[in-house]
Parts: structure tokens; sequence; C-alpha cells
């Protein structure tokens, strides 16, 4: 179904000014880079040929996820995870790509809530290990909680694209895993 041109699909002009809309209209605060959306317009007319040259060669690596505490309604706290804008626009340009590809074959695929707390907490099991374990062997262990990434992409032939994406996740799970309280930095580049 998926063939050599989704990079080109997903770095035509029109999807990524949609994409940047998109983001635009949500109004998320900055990354730990401190780039308002506003301020993200100079900044792709400067900088965004070399960014398409490093997704067009795989060389493109997403930044540090800031991560922020919020206090949840029936008390305690939940975290959030915040890309910075460049990441946010090339996220939802990707979602713009996959989303008509992947919706039709996936739609009547929904996990279920506690598959998906199932999950999260087989994360942070593995994370919290009193062990030394090397982030790979962790990731290996939990691997059969998982929701099946791979098995969503194996209709893709597009390698490139999926290390990409498999980056984005490793980072939002990163969220899922820090426990600890610590609204810093939850994530770091590759």
């Amino acid at each position: 179904m998926l063939n050599e041109n989704l990079m080109e699909s997903l770095l035509t002009g029109d999807n990524l000014r949609a994409a940047y809309k998109r983001v635009k209209a949500n109004k998320g605060s900055p990354g730990v880079d401190g780039m308002t959306v506003d301020a993200f317009a100079g900044h792709a007319q400067k900088h965004w040929p070399t960014v398409v040259e490093k997704l067009k060669t795989g060389a493109y690596r997403p930044g540090v996820i800031r991560g922020v505490s919020i206090p949840k309604p029936q008390g305690g706290e939940r975290r959030l995870g915040i890309p910075n804008v460049q990441d946010r626009v090339i996220q939802q340009a990707v979602a713009q790509v996959l989303s008509p590809i992947f919706e039709p074959e996936f739609s009547r695929i929904a996990p279920a809530e506690a598959s998906l707390d199932r999950l999260k907490d087989q994360v942070r099991s593995q994370w919290n290990a009193q062990e030394s374990i090397a982030l790979e062997d962790r990731i290996k262990r939990w691997q059969d909680y998982n929701l099946g990434w791979w098995n969503y992409f194996s209709i893709c032939q597009q390698r490139r694209g999926i290390k990409m994406l498999e980056g984005w996740i490793r980072r939002h799970m990163r969220k899922y895993a820090n426990t600890s309280g610590n609204a810093g930095i939850i994530g770091a580049a590759d």
C-alpha cells in the first residue's frame, strides 16, 4: 500500500503548511528550546531546507522533550511531555500522511483503556526496576505487552520512516515510565 513516495508526500509544501496551521491552532507551550509557535515561522524560513534534507537522508533526530507536571482534578499529578514546535509540525505532517492510510485498516482495533493501563504499568515496572539493565534489555522485557507497533507498520516498507516514528514513540513511553515527579527533561535526543 505504501511505496517510495511516502517521504515525498510527507514533505510537500501543502502538507507541511497544513501541519503548521494545525500546530498553531493548538496553541501549545514551547518545548525545551523555548521557541513559541509564532516564532517558529521565522525560524522555519531560515532553517527548513536543512530539516527537510535531514528528514530525506534519515539524519533527523527529534529534540529533547520537556517534562511538565499538571495537577489532576482528583489529586495527584499528570506528567506531560512537550516536544519542541519543529518536532510537533513534523509529527503532525506524518499523522496527516499516515492517518488516511492506516485508519481504514485499524479503526476497528481500539485497545481497551485497561490494556493501555497495563502497558503503562509494565513500562513503569521495567523502567523502575532496581537491577542494572540496559535500556534495550528493558524494552525487550516488556515487548510482549506492547500494542504491536511493528505489526501496525508491517505493511509499510519505509524503514527510515519507522525509525523516526520509533524514536518519537520511545520518547513518549519515557513519559509514562518516569514516576519520580521530576518535571525536567524526560527524553534525550538519540
